[in-house]
């Protein structure tokens, strides 16, 4: 009886795959989120979820620091075991205005950047120089 060496590795990768099943999604809690901070008047953040890794993303823009961590907790107690992401940016009143033009300024080097890159990467023999601010 002659074995070919390949029937120990399919057994193999078929033991490994049996144990490797499909991650199971998190439960759906985006409006629970939103709705959490509705109520302490927090509306303008908002809220979005990947159910695959269980991750809860927090973004836009409060006033105070202390509005962005309660925003955080309050993810949190809702989330369950799920992680959160606090990506809240704190702009003080009255320079609005200031904050989006800097985000505006900070914005388009990067954008820049990545058409630089996704340039070299599909078009491979084209040249396109990247600069970098030191």
């Amino acid at each position: 009886m002659n074995q070919s060496p390949l029937h120990p590795v399919v057994i193999l990768g078929l033991l490994l795959s049996a144990g490797c099943s499909a991650p199971t999604k998190k439960p759906d809690v985006t409006s629970a989120v939103k709705d959490a901070l509705k109520q302490v008047r927090l509306q303008d953040v908002s809220v979005t979820q990947d159910r695959n890794k269980g991750l809860i993303t927090l973004t836009g823009s409060v006033a105070e620091e202390s509005d962005r961590v309660r925003a955080g907790e309050i993810a949190r107690s809702v989330a369950g075991n799920q992680a959160v992401a606090n990506e809240i940016a704190v702009v003080p009143r009255g320079i609005q205005s200031d904050a989006d033009k800097v985000n505006e300024d900070l914005d388009e080097p990067i954008k820049k950047m990545i058409d630089a890159v996704l340039i070299r990467v599909t078009c491979p023999g084209f040249f396109v120089p990247v600069e970098t601010r030191d």
